[in-house]
Parts: structure tokens; sequence; C-alpha cells
């Protein structure tokens, strides 16, 4: 999912995914990932926010961000791996 100058809601509660990749640039963005099953999450944040809610299961990640940018990262995961 790329978001450009935007606002979106991508209610993914409960799905199964191996992999998520999403870019915001610009937007405004709420993930919901509660109760899904997933592998692997990447995200790129570039002068946006992003609300990221994550589920309580073990997966591998990683997000970028451009300065002074927001974002807020909920959930229980027992893996988690960023790189900035």
């Amino acid at each position: 999912m790329t978001m450009n100058a935007g606002k979106g809601t991508l209610n993914l509660g409960g799905g199964r995914f191996g992999s998520i990749d999403s870019t915001v640039n610009a937007g405004s963005v709420r993930v919901d990932l509660s109760e899904a099953t997933l592998q692997d999450i990447g995200i790129t944040l570039n002068a946006g926010d992003l609300r990221l809610v994550l589920p309580a299961a073990s997966f591998q990640g990683s997000w970028s961000k451009g300065s002074t940018v927001p974002m807020i990262v909920t959930g229980s995961p027992t893996s988690r791996r960023a790189s900035s």
C-alpha cells in the first residue's frame, strides 16, 4: 500500500498475510493488524504520520522514517526488529 498526500484506514485484523509493505508520503494512515497472522512487515514513512496496531504474535519487520515524523506503534509482538 502506498499513500501519497492522503488519509486512509486499513482494517486488516484477522487476516492472513505473508508480507505487508507500506509507504506513506505526506499522508496519514492507520493500519490495524490486531488478530492478524503475518510473517513480515516493512514500512517507510516520509513526511506523514502512521498509527500501527500490531498483532500479539511474533514476526519480523522493519521501518524507516524521515525526520520529525510521528509514528505510534501499539500491540505486544514478542519479536520486533527496527531500522531507521
